[in-house]
């Protein structure tokens, strides 16, 4: 049952080849499967993963991940096998926004089960999808500027070859444009009443498509190179000798072009080089404030490895001159500094707010404690393609030095990028918050290994909004992409959901049953009933089972003992004393009281919409246990 589409990410990699020289050619990198998308629907959703896309941020990850690919394996069908996921980011952010959409509060919209139970194998073909309603197909090569298409199997008649589609060619062959027929009578009539209902169709049809009139169409030969047994007969008869020639020459010297050094490369690459050899940049930084200059040198002092002492400080300046436009972010992307020189260059530093360390070979673990140090209220860190800091790195870290994560909001790297488990024992970072969610009959569970108020409650408040509303409940209860949406992202607060940054994929995670860190728990219905509650708890081992004896702690909290362990407990707070605990013990900043006030009134709206909605208590704790252990076989 339905009508399923699948959608598709591609983007021009380099095969695996003995020739570092061999040209790049299209080919999938994700894959997608909606069970139910349709007319204007997939117009929707791939303007929303574009609008992600390009967002600065995600579009960094992206590129990351289309570099640590290029030259590793064969085209489509060919070995090197390509993995599942070889871009797990891209896929990850695809499936969220092709499931979600938060953008509007008074029209949210969910769908899905999970990422892990729709993803689809990067290698298979784009026409062996179980699929009623034809696919999307988006090019991320350059995530500043991606394209689409649409292509269709059955619906519009294409003399059985597949082809590009524009959103306009998918979308009318469901509506066809409407002209309405002149009015007969000034009485009302049904006629005049569908009227009315087919003018405002068109009307949204109209504005859907424009959503894409400025993103550029793929055409059939990348269509053809990402799926040469698909569609390379028909570009190859549609595509004349000429064209193709032309083609594959635009290509050549787009490349030959990135590779050729600027004539302002030239003429000042030798100067810095020869000033700080000699130790006498005075000359060269006087430079910095001519217009483009700065970005000039600096671009000169990443090729410099092992970078020199005597750099240190043409790069300060550099980096001065770049804070002129904001005084908060630190890049320092590709510049192989020391320990010693990073301690040297952040010493005078103070109120950065983003720190970038990306393809530096001589970053370490310890440059991570040491920015963190130096600049306690960080709020995002960048660690991309950064050899010498491995995943164990940064558990160990997280494991043994948590305070120092207190008040970061984004740490980008690998370890928090990978491919999402569907099995909770599996997570590989400590949970320090997570929504634990027993809906139905299923277990839906997010975690998070760090994290600051404000970015939990704006995660709650965007999950738990459209909760107040039964038409929406279903939905948003059955699925775990709200939660991975929400808890992944990064948004101020009036910031739109379509501006937001994704810089985690959210592990499924049940470590805060043995103690580790605090959970947001809710015990749902679908339909609503009597059992119906929620409670920021926090345990301590072991894992709570067979639990029994009440005591009153104090307001706001309760604890409970199991007759198990005697030292097993566990806390029960509200919204209030939650957000106490975590900022008097936790050291953590508090969030605004605009954002407190407003999920505070999203829960008292869920109490009144939700039959018997309320804040846990000990037999409630005890329930929900219960409920999560047997719905663990239904964790999505």
């Amino acid at each position: 049952m339905g009508q399923r589409h699948q959608a598709f990410v591609i983007a021009r990699v380099r095969p695996h080849s003995d020739d570092p020289s061999t040209p790049p050619k299209y080919r999938c990198i994700a894959a997608f499967h909606h069970q139910w998308c349709y007319g204007r629907l997939p117009l929707h959703a791939t303007h929303r993963f574009i609008t992600q896309v390009k967002q600065k941020d995600n579009a960094e990850i992206i590129r990351s991940e289309i570099a640590a690919i290029q030259g590793k394996f064969g085209r489509w069908r060919k070995k090197p096998a390509l993995p599942y996921f070889p871009c797990p980011f891209t896929a990850f952010l695809l499936a969220t926004n092709w499931s979600v959409d938060l953008e509007d509060p008074d029209a949210p919209y969910a769908s899905g089960v999970s990422f892990t139970n729709a993803a689809l194998d990067a290698d298979m073909g784009s026409e062996e999808g179980d699929n009623n309603d034809g696919i999307s197909i988006i090019d991320v090569t350059n995530p500043a500027e991606p394209s689409y298409c649409f292509v269709s199997f059955k619906r519009i008649e294409n003399e059985g070859v597949h082809k590009p589609l524009s959103a306009e060619d998918y979308v009318r062959a469901y509506y066809p444009k409407y002209t309405p027929p002149a009015k007969a009578e000034s009485k009302e009539t049904e006629e005049d009443t569908h009227r009315r209902d087919r003018l405002a169709e068109e009307e949204d049809v109209i504005a859907t498509i424009a959503k894409l009139q400025d993103v550029k169409l793929i055409d059939l030969g990348m269509l053809a190179e990402a799926w040469p047994a698909e569609y390379g007969v028909k570009h190859r008869r549609d595509t004349n000798a000429e064209t193709e020639q032309l083609r594959v020459a635009d290509v050549k010297v787009e490349s030959d072009a990135s590779n050729l050094p600027s004539l302002t490369d030239i003429t000042i690459a030798p100067a810095v080089v020869h000033a700080i050899q000699g130790g006498e940049t005075a000359d060269i930084e006087a430079m910095i404030w001519m217009p483009g200059k700065a970005s000039a040198i600096k671009e000169v002092l990443r090729r410099q490895s092992p970078y020199p002492d005597l750099g240190i400080t043409l790069l300060a300046k550099v980096i001065e001159k770049e804070m002129e436009v904001d005084k908060t972010q630190l890049d320092l992307s590709g510049i192989q500094l020391s320990s010693t020189q990073l301690e040297t260059l952040i010493s005078s530093m103070e109120n950065i707010d983003i720190v970038d360390l990306s393809h530096t070979s001589t970053a370490t673990v310890d440059s991570i404690r040491m920015v963190l140090t130096k600049f306690p209220q960080l709020k995002r860190l960048v660690l991309i393609e950064c050899s010498s800091i491995s995943s164990d790195d940064i558990r160990s870290l997280l494991e043994t030095e948590p305070s120092l994560f207190n008040h970061l909001e984004a740490l980008v790297h690998p370890f928090f990028l990978g491919v999402l488990n569907d099995i909770a024992d599996r997570c590989p970072y400590p949970n320090a918050f997570s929504y634990i969610g027993v809906h139905g009959h299923s277990l839906k569970a997010c975690s998070l290994p760090f994290f600051t108020l404000s970015q939990v409650i704006q995660a709650l408040i965007d999950a738990l909004s459209p909760l107040g509303d039964r038409f929406t409940s279903y939905s948003f209860l059955q699925t775990s992409f709200v939660l991975q949406a929400a808890f992944s992202s990064v948004r101020t607060r009036g910031q739109k959901w379509s501006e937001r940054k994704t810089s985690i994929i959210p592990q499924l995670s049940l470590r805060a049953f043995n103690g580790e860190g605090w959970a947001f728990a809710t015990n749902m219905t679908l339909f609503g009933g009597d059992n119906n509650c929620y409670g920021f708890l926090r345990f301590n081992p072991p894992s709570p089972v067979a639990i029994n004896n009440n005591e009153e702690g104090s307001e706001g909290m309760k604890k409970s003992q199991s007759s198990v362990s005697p030292d097993l407990t566990w806390e029960i707070h509200d919204l209030a004393s939650f957000i106490d605990r975590v900022t008097l013990d936790g050291g953590k900043l508090r969030p605004a009281d605009e954002a407190i006030n407003q999920l505070q009134e999203i829960l008292t709206n869920i109490q009144t919409t939700q039959s018997s909605m309320r804040l846990m208590n000990d037999e409630d704790v005890k329930s929900f246990l219960k409920g999560a252990f047997i719905s663990m076989k239904h964790l999505y």
